[in-house]
């Protein structure tokens, strides 16, 4: 049963009237904001540090393998890099002996 904000304030007044001002506030203050229903357990707690709890397992999984795969780039990468450098100075090397061949001519 939900209780709105006007009738929990009614009830404060009440009870501040046949318990005093400090008992029926402190009173109130135990109470929570909405129905008992939708206040959380302590299994409901525990339900989601699991769920939360897994989450955080699958996401270090899917983290190391990324990383595994960023580290595979990297390799390719500076393979890769190394190829062109010898490709580029066999290419060079060789415009330079055409030239000088072209230049004995």
């Amino acid at each position: 049963m939900h209780v709105s904000e006007a009738q929990r304030f009614e009830m404060q007044l009440a009870l501040r009237r046949v318990l005093g001002d400090e008992m029926g506030d402190r009173l109130m203050e135990h109470l929570p904001p909405v129905g008992w229903s939708e206040v959380a357990l302590s299994r409901d707690v525990d339900a989601l540090r699991r769920d939360v709890d897994a989450l955080r397992r699958d996401f270090e999984s899917f983290r190391a393998e990324m990383m595994r795969e960023i580290a595979g780039i990297r390799s390719s990468i500076r393979v890769l890099t190394g190829a062109m450098i010898t490709v580029s100075v066999a290419i060079l090397g060789l415009m330079v002996q055409l030239n000088l061949a072209i230049a004995q001519l």
